[in-house]
């Protein structure tokens, strides 16, 4: 006879799965829906529009989340005693918030992410110093 307690863990295990296929499988037909509703709207504008077959979507990371990002970045701007690079200042936001630095694609990823947002707070609060590559500062400390 199997132990009881591993018995129990797969039982337990066994009803969450089938508790998120549930959750899945109910989405899955909320987006059907919603898929033939934009192809009947697109459909009314252009009977004979050839729909894509669709795209993947983009996947969600914790730097992103809730601008959590672009806090930590100011953070760092706010501590640096220097303008700091884009790279830099992932690299160190990164650190701080315990993810893994060492996947060069990631961290391209995030320092184009983290640009963008410096990008958008230029003269709110964030400056650019001249010169190559581009450095940032929190304005009035450069």
């Amino acid at each position: 006879m199997a132990e009881t307690h591993v018995l129990s863990a797969l039982r337990s295990k066994y009803a969450e799965l089938m508790g998120q296929l549930r959750v899945l499988e109910r989405d899955a037909e909320r987006l059907r829906v919603d898929l033939s509703h934009v192809e009947c709207a697109i459909r009314l504008f252009n009977p004979d529009c050839e729909l894509p077959t669709g795209k993947r979507p983009r996947k969600a990371n914790r730097w992103s989340v809730g601008g959590n990002g672009t806090r930590m970045a100011l953070a760092v701007l706010r501590d640096a005693d220097r303008p700091l690079t884009a790279h830099e200042i992932t690299l160190e936001a990164m650190r701080r918030a315990q993810m893994p630095t060492d996947d060069g694609i990631v961290v391209k990823a995030v320092a184009s992410s983290l640009r963008g947002s410096l990008k958008r707070r230029v003269g709110n609060g964030v400056v650019v110093v001249e010169g190559f590559p581009k450095r940032w500062a929190i304005e009035g400390r450069t």
